[in-house]
């Protein structure tokens, strides 16, 4: 039970998924007790009512700061320093007491965090010296790249951590990632540009309605309790977007219900307000941050000039060489998995920038079916493992250059016009190199072996 709660680097979790996931429900969750701000005056019950709140909101925050997220404690700080700002425009009588208690509880958790290992965390996120700043820093250059790779449309839901991992990953690296550890991103690179538009619109319009619609004569006679619900709503709201600028939050059932629940709270509280007017006054002026932030994200620098440029056409991933030689030629590529491992494109992206053979390659992604026809008219064909298959059905008439990595399955009987070479590994565990060295090469085949650790070039050279 203690691993559920603990994390294996010492970091409270308490039964989530992870440490960041933990602090960021506690840190949406802790608003809340602010409800209970304005009953002091009552009975002595409600005065015991206020003070244990507060005492729950600080256990709650110490959690928070026990999980060491640096990204969800600095969602909380800056949400509660925007509610502050809320409390403050409005004409509610509870807002000097709000105020007073977000300062408080500001202080009391700003100086717990200095005081544990949350502050060595964010000192060394600030200086760079943490891996896991330096690879979110990494992961979300390449992010502007690959929001333009299908930039209306997507690649489709779940693709971002699969597409980085593949095909921007730094070979240093090695992961296979679920996401880009940035939900807005990640939104972004699969559903479209223009979902992300309408998101960030939604989410300015959300975050600037305070300042329209609590200045507005139509707040000034709400009840105490619609006050409390909206500024708690909204606290909780803005936790959950800047949370998501350093993690892939929305993925999280928990914190998709949360949000949902904030969400529905804020709109009752913006409906009984009635300023329509107001509302549709920070829809419009939501637009222009949105539209703003879209337009930075395609000038911003990238941190690197890659060798290789990734491309999506059709459904097919292309690598183009950014310095090829002048003599150098396009291929397909028929990838097979157990051959190439989980990372198939980072050898690919490896492979290419070595060989001085190819300036482009194609390459089918092998988790969907592949028709004949997607790559039939390539008279430059790479095949690797039990992709060989293919080879039946196509045209025997017309000129091909193959290159036959691993091959599965026994020597066949190529078409004359068809030059081919063969490349196996030294370490043959399966023996399915030995039919293809027992028996004599046909001409226009090359049967070579990679050895063992060599880098492979193509044209069959070995090192």
């Amino acid at each position: 039970m203690v691993e559920h709660i603990w994390s294996l680097s010492g970091r409270l979790q308490l039964f989530w998924d992870s440490p960041i996931v933990a602090g960021t429900v506690l840190a949406m969750l802790a608003p809340w007790l602010h409800a209970a701000v304005g009953w002091s005056r009552e009975s002595l019950w409600k005065k015991l009512l206020v003070i244990g709140s507060m005492l729950l909101e600080l256990g709650l925050l110490g959690c928070l700061v026990l999980t060491q997220s640096r990204g969800p404690l600095l969602a909380w700080l800056l949400a509660t320093a925007g509610g502050m700002a809320f409390a403050l425009m409005t004409a509610s009588p509870l807002r000097r007491s709000m105020i007073i208690r977000s300062a408080v509880v500001l202080i009391l958790v700003t100086l717990g965090a200095t005081l544990t290992m949350v502050r060595e965390r964010i000192i060394e996120g600030v200086l760079l010296q943490d891996q896991s700043v330096g690879n979110r820093l990494q992961i979300w250059s390449s992010s502007l790249d690959m929001l333009w790779l299908n930039p209306w449309v997507g690649l489709g839901a779940g693709e971002a951590g699969w597409t980085y991992s593949h095909w921007f990953q730094p070979d240093t690296t090695r992961y296979l990632y679920t996401g880009v550890l940035n939900g807005f991103f990640e939104i972004g690179i699969e559903h479209g540009l223009i979902v992300l538009w309408l998101l960030l619109a939604g989410i300015a319009t959300i975050t600037l309605c305070p300042w329209f619609v609590c200045r507005s004569e139509s707040s000034a006679g709400l009840p105490a309790a619609v006050m409390r619900l909206g500024f708690c709503s909204w606290v909780s709201l803005v936790v959950y977007f800047v949370a998501n600028l350093s993690s892939s939050l929305h993925k999280s059932p928990t914190l998709i219900v949360l949000a949902l629940v904030n969400l529905a709270v804020f709109a009752v509280f913006v409906i009984l307000i009635r300023d329509w007017r107001a509302i549709r006054k920070a829809a419009w002026w939501a637009a222009l941050p949105a539209t703003a932030l879209l337009l930075l994200l395609g000038s911003l620098p990238r941190f690197h000039q890659p060798e290789i440029a990734v491309a999506y056409d059709r459904g097919a991933v292309v690598l183009n060489k950014t310095n090829a030689l002048a003599n150098a030629r396009p291929a397909a590529v028929l990838v097979d998995r157990t051959v190439l491992g989980p990372l198939f494109g980072l050898e690919l992206r490896k492979f290419l920038i070595e060989s001085p053979e190819f300036n482009s390659l194609r390459i089918f992604d092998p988790r969907y079916p592949l028709a004949r026809s997607r790559f039939a008219s390539n008279a430059h064909l790479i095949m690797i493992g039990r992709s060989i298959r293919f080879l039946f059905g196509l045209d025997s008439k017309s000129p091909r250059d193959l290159l036959l990595i691993n091959p599965e399955g026994p020597p066949i009987e190529f078409p004359p016009a068809w030059t081919v070479r063969v490349l196996l590994s030294a370490g043959d565990e399966l023996g399915q190199n030995a039919p293809w060295l027992a028996v004599a090469q046909p001409p226009g085949v090359i049967v070579l072996i990679r050895g063992t650790g060599g880098q492979l070039l193509a044209g069959g050279s070995i090192e």
